[in-house]
């Protein structure tokens, strides 16, 4: 069962491992919705990663309920939008 929760998250982000460009654009996009949104990169998780955008989800800790934000980001413009259920 492990094996198989392992593998899914492995799949998702192939793409980091796999292309040094991916994991550039990446990495810039995570730095620059965290400084724009003003969230702690440590909440951040990668949801998916697709030719031309990611997928990340944003849980900030607080005492109590803790809200959860997706959004999805373009790697050629920076663009973000909110992300559909």
């Amino acid at each position: 069962m492990t094996a198989i929760v392992l593998m899914m998250r492995l799949s998702v982000l192939l793409p980091l491992y796999a292309d040094a460009e991916v994991r550039s654009d990446v990495s810039r996009v995570v730095a620059e919705v965290s400084e724009e949104r003003g969230w702690l990169q440590s909440g951040i998780s990668i949801l998916k990663i697709q030719d031309d955008s990611v997928q990340l989800q944003y849980r900030s800790y607080h005492r109590g309920v803790d809200e959860v934000e997706c959004v999805v980001v373009q790697f050629a413009d920076s663009s973000s939008a909110v992300c559909e259920s």
